[in-house]
């Protein structure tokens, strides 16, 4: 083995804050990076589902197009129902995109136990920013400005996968019959696959915790007020609402330290 490799464990040991060893952990103690990587694992996340769906919607608007054009030839009536009777087209979403509206208005993303986690401890560190440096009071604004893009982009682009899964079907099912084996009905056939399986990949990695951050939270995890704030201020708290003797376990789940099984 390479002798560098060797002091990988050692400069691991030293960049890793002694926040999640403490017997008595602070607030005061947690490092600013853990906001700041977090405001960018954030962003990065929001950037690759919006640039991919914009990119997968172009295509398959495209390709939508050319469908239009050869039913309008073909089979005038099929191509009125697909393109006249139907307002959630490939194109139609690619223009709102386009426009900065949203596809699916009151869209809500599913419920992430990774996202809870992270997020509500960062709005924890937040609460208490008044016994912090200044120096995290920006990042920390950032951080609600990025909480609520994670929010706002996850939503939508679940919504957008199910309306382009749904498109993609009446296409595959009304085209087929007018035109039988069509090259464009494979190219979107294809490329929606593709897009399923890269927001999937990118949801893995964006879940997946980086060390800094799993040491940060297992230290806050140690503060008794973390607790309650948590249980009062989780997603899974809007959705079950205050903890009580029925869903303590639920919390109880929430709460506990496994980063092996997330998402």
């Amino acid at each position: 083995m390479p002798l560098k490799w060797l002091h990988i464990p050692l400069l691991l040991s030293l960049s890793t804050p002694s926040f999640a060893q403490t017997d008595s952990p602070n607030i005061t103690q947690v490092p600013l990076k853990f906001i700041t990587q977090s405001n960018k694992k954030i962003d990065s996340y929001c950037d690759k589902l919006h640039n991919n769906t914009l990119k997968t919607l172009k295509k398959l608007a495209e390709w939508e197009g050319k469908i239009k054009t050869l039913l309008q030839k073909t089979s005038p009536a099929v191509a009125e129902e697909l393109f006249n009777g139907y307002s959630a087209s490939f194109a139609s979403m690619l223009a709102q995109i386009e426009n900065g509206q949203q596809v699916a208005n009151q869209a809500t993303a599913s419920y992430s136990e990774y996202t809870d986690k992270l997020i509500t401890h960062i709005k924890y560190v937040d609460s208490k920013k008044q016994e912090l440096h200044t120096k995290y009071t920006k990042p920390l604004e950032e951080a609600k400005k990025q909480i609520a893009t994670l929010d706002s982009t996850t939503a939508q682009s679940e919504a957008i996968e199910k309306l382009i899964a749904q498109r993609k079907q009446q296409l595959l099912t009304a085209a087929y019959q007018a035109l039988g084996k069509n090259k464009y009905l494979k190219k979107i056939h294809a490329e929606t696959t593709y897009y399923t399986d890269a927001l999937k990949e990118y949801k893995a990695a964006f879940t997946q915790p980086k060390l800094l951050e799993q040491k940060i939270i297992q230290g806050l995890q140690r503060i008794p007020a973390v607790q309650n704030f948590v249980q009062q201020n989780s997603m899974l708290a809007s959705l079950f609402g205050p903890p009580s003797s029925a869903n303590k376990v639920v919390y109880k789940k929430v709460c506990k330290l496994d980063f092996n099984n997330i998402g």
